[in-house]
């Protein structure tokens, strides 16, 4: 289990990483950035998925969008990519689309 503060200039930290996260990861991870988890691409869109699909013009496309997303973080979670273990769940494509249908 873990909790992130809501602080995007941070990188989101860690506010409370539980002993299975930690080992992991390999360290304690209070206070450190859970956007610095993840590579440039996938820490931007992870962390600004709904600005990412507020230009898209379909709801199908946005799902497109956050599908090809959740496949680069299942990659990453079967171990597919460089870097740590990833620890992120795949973003649910009926949220996203719910927010993005809110901007319209």
């Amino acid at each position: 289990m873990f909790v992130l503060s809501y602080d995007a200039g941070a990188g989101y930290p860690f506010r409370v990483a539980g002993t299975r996260v930690c080992a992991l990861l390999g360290c304690d991870l209070k206070d450190r950035s859970f956007s610095a988890l993840f590579d440039a691409q996938s820490r931007r869109e992870i962390e600004d998925i709904r600005h990412t699909v507020a230009k898209l013009k379909t709801e199908a496309a946005v799902r497109r969008t956050v599908e090809d997303l959740n496949e680069r973080i299942r990659r990453a979670q079967r171990g597919h990519l460089d870097g740590p273990p990833v620890v992120l769940s795949t973003v649910d494509a009926d949220e996203v689309v719910e927010a993005w249908l809110g901007l319209r």
